[in-house]
């Protein structure tokens, strides 16, 4: 054996003892909790900040309108981020239209310093009534137990400043499910890091925290010229600033349901939205890891293109992907059954190959270009 295959060896151990550790922690996380209705109504503001929505938000809406918490306990406020379509006009006919919900609508024309997702959500942050700050997208659904879930586990723990909730794809066509079953992953690697007190990625398509811990911890300052992130860094300074006071919500009513890319082009901008990050992250253990995985797909990458040259490369390549996709297999699996999509682990076999490529290519593109988002280039 030589050096090169002794590296590539150590780290698929450490990338598969990694999957293990999420692994273990998605499956420590407690069961969904029983509705209480003696226990402490807390009141959240919901923020969603839109931009060219016309399509979902009046949907999203009408989910918001049917949840069974008492509109006496929360407030949502919809922030129109310069749409170019008929969003504004969608949240004005609903308001219209339910006088009585407790909608706020601020459309950014009128505040011409607030230029991105980050210094809107800051001002939505600054204009809520309520303790809790609750964030969502503007394409999203959800159950109507939604926010009773959010309200059972704030009371079950206490302690709690940020919660992070589970996000679901929605999947009609194969290139969706096998984008849900990627997200998957990342949810159960998220949800997992959490509850061993690790914490490294999250969604904010579904995600609460405290506007005390929000404020205290400066919001987004010291990372709002990045354009993607809004999450992750605050979720990151709000475990550094408060350790042991984050949470995973694994309830099923606690899901939001939010649309995949719908075509290639798509899929690519928003990867490479999502990947512009890994190297602007305070903690550097989370750009080692994410360097680590991009290097093991490189190297494996590597071994099946010596085909042409070398089999026996090529083998260790193959027994390196199996291995790798086994490993993923098992975690994926629990944590698709969660949501209720197992059979999607079907397409792991088509998944695992491609998923290689796609790692290196992604990650190449995301540090080197820019990409575009809702019409706007970062």
């Amino acid at each position: 054996m030589n050096y090169f295959e002794l590296i590539q060896i150590i780290l698929l151990i450490a990338y598969l003892l990694l999957i293990l550790y999420f692994f273990m922690g998605w499956g420590l996380i407690e069961p969904p909790i029983e509705f209480n209705k003696e226990g402490k109504h807390h009141q959240f503001s919901i923020i969603i900040s839109a931009r060219n929505e016309a399509g979902s938000i009046e949907e999203n809406l009408n989910d918001l309108l049917k949840q069974s918490y008492s509109i006496a306990h929360f407030e949502l406020i919809v922030i129109n981020d310069h749409s170019e379509d008929s969003t504004l006009t969608i949240l004005h006919q609903f308001k219209e239209a339910n006088p009585t919900f407790p909608i706020q609508i601020v459309d950014l024309n009128f505040y011409p310093v607030v230029s991105n997702k980050k210094q809107a959500i800051t001002l939505g942050v600054e204009l809520a009534k309520f303790e809790w700050i609750v964030l969502t997208d503007a394409d999203c659904t959800r159950h109507q137990n939604w926010l009773s879930a959010l309200n059972c586990l704030i009371n079950k723990q206490s302690q709690l400043n940020f919660i992070y909730a589970p996000v679901c794809l929605k999947a009609t066509n194969w290139f969706e499910k096998l984008q849900a079953l990627e997200f998957a992953g990342l949810l159960g690697i998220g949800a997992g890091s959490i509850k061993l007190n690790t914490p490294n990625m999250c969604s904010a398509a579904n995600l609460a925290f405290k506007k005390e811990a929000f404020n205290r911890v400066n919001g987004y300052e010291g990372n709002q010229h990045i354009a993607s992130g809004d999450d992750e860094f605050l979720m990151h300074k709000i475990h550094k600033m408060f350790p042991g006071s984050l949470s995973f919500l694994k309830d099923a009513t606690a899901i939001v349901y939010t649309k995949a890319a719908p075509d290639l082009k798509q899929f690519i901008e928003q990867r490479k939205r999502w990947v512009s990050k890994s190297t602007k992250y305070e903690n550097k253990t989370i750009t080692l890891i994410l360097i680590g995985a991009y290097v093991l797909n490189l190297m494996i990458a590597f071994d099946l293109i010596m085909l042409v040259w070398d089999i026996n490369w090529f083998k260790l390549g193959v027994q390196m992907l199996c291995l790798k996709t086994i490993i993923e297999g098992l975690f994926l699996y629990s944590v698709l059954k969660f949501f209720k999509i197992e059979s999607y682990i079907w397409f792991l076999s088509i998944a695992a190959p491609m998923y290689v490529i796609y790692v290196i290519v992604i990650g190449l593109l995301a540090n080197i270009k820019s990409y575009h988002w809702k019409g706007r280039i970062h």
